[in-house]
């Protein structure tokens, strides 16, 4: 992204933060603007900020499923530990990064049918995280899901095309 087009990004998610932190803002357009943010951090290479808005983002979402504002298999929660993983993984914290695909993974299992495609991207992070570990026989289980879920999607993609 061009730097002028990149600047006038984070000022408009920054302006959106200022608002949702206003009192009776609302946390899930908070927690949208800090992974917008998050990963305009990610884009400039900046690990840490990037690290600190999607943990935002994942503790705000975390908090409205408590508060019963939002389902416990909904995608954006499952996407804020798929991309805080990412960010844990740029900042060479595999450890971690295995520990939020895993509760992606959880979360995406609830419900797969409305978001199989990133259940297999999740599984090939995972896989990707745990090789970096040096733990082959685990990433290699991890990649085969992946594929598995990626061919089942695949098939079932060319049986509906052919009805």
């Amino acid at each position: 992204m061009e730097k002028n087009r990149m600047d006038l990004a984070f000022a408009l998610a920054r302006t959106a933060q200022k608002l949702c932190e206003a009192p009776g803002g609302c946390k899930l357009i908070l927690a949208g603007t800090c992974t917008v943010l998050g990963a305009l951090h990610l884009d400039k290479n900046e690990t840490k900020e990037a690290y600190a808005c999607l943990n935002e983002a994942r503790v705000l979402r975390e908090e409205e499923v408590k508060n019963g504002r939002l389902a416990e298999y909904d995608p954006r929660l499952a996407n804020s530990y798929s991309d805080l993983a990412a960010s844990a993984t740029a900042l060479e914290r595999y450890n971690e990064a295995v520990d939020l695909n895993h509760r992606s993974i959880e979360i995406r299992q609830m419900k797969p049918e409305i978001q199989i495609q990133m259940l297999s991207l999740t599984y090939h992070n995972l896989g990707t995280s745990l090789a970096k570990l040096g733990k082959v026989d685990e990433a290699r289980v991890a990649l085969e899901e992946s594929l598995r879920i990626s061919k089942e999607r695949s098939d079932s993609s060319l049986q509906e095309h052919a009805m």
